[in-house]
């Protein structure tokens, strides 16, 4: 996406009631833009579960896309209940790449690879929890926004 679409994508987070909103929000803001990959939220009993999903194949070589999708979605929603979300695992559509050993420090839960999907799970209480960062300052969120 274009320079200042994801400041201006957490200008809009930043009032939703919860974390389940956040992600709701921001899986239909995406939706308005052409893209190789999307995000997509889906709740299983107490699991909820971030996914990335593509329409079609598309060049990611190093997945540098994918993991930082996960990541930055995932520090993001922690900074936003202000809470550290735990991650119960993490599953990758392809095989261990060669830096794998990198992903214990990104992710730091159980590591699953070939698997069907690119997604993080979590305890789905996490998505009840309000949002903590509602009086921060406009140029305060930009500029954290902005430096991703």
């Amino acid at each position: 996406s274009k320079p200042g679409t994801f400041a201006t994508m957490c200008q809009i987070l930043i009032h939703c009631s919860n974390l389940e909103s956040v992600y709701r929000k921001s899986c239909q803001f995406y939706s308005l833009f052409e893209k190789p990959v999307s995000l997509e939220l889906s709740i299983n009993g107490d699991q909820g579960v971030l996914t990335v999903r593509s329409e079609e194949e598309f060049s990611d070589p190093m997945h540098f896309l994918q993991e930082s999708l996960l990541v930055i979605w995932h520090r993001l929603s922690c900074w936003l209940i202000g809470s550290h979300i735990i991650l119960d695992k993490a599953t990758f559509r392809y095989p261990p790449p060669e830096h794998e050993a990198e992903y214990r420090h990104l992710f730091y839960c159980p590591l699953h690879f070939s698997k069907s999907e690119t997604a993080i799970y979590f305890n789905a209480r996490y998505l009840k929890m309000p949002i903590k960062v509602l009086n921060i300052s406009r140029a305060t969120l930009i500029t954290w926004a902005e430096a991703l």
